[in-house]
């Protein structure tokens, strides 16, 4: 696996266990990239790559 791809999967994880943990609380697009030490754009994009 290259070295971005398990940057990608570690970033996509991160967010996933942010939202699931924090399911009962109101939460951004914003707060889940600033968990995952990204940017937001980045973020979108990964998520869009990865769910479709």
């Amino acid at each position: 696996m290259r070295k971005e791809d398990q940057n990608n999967f570690c970033i996509f994880t991160t967010a996933l266990d942010y939202i699931e943990q924090n399911l009962c609380s109101e939460f951004t697009q914003e707060d889940i990239a600033a968990v995952c030490y990204c940017s937001l754009s980045a973020l979108q994009k990964l998520w869009r790559y990865a769910t479709r």
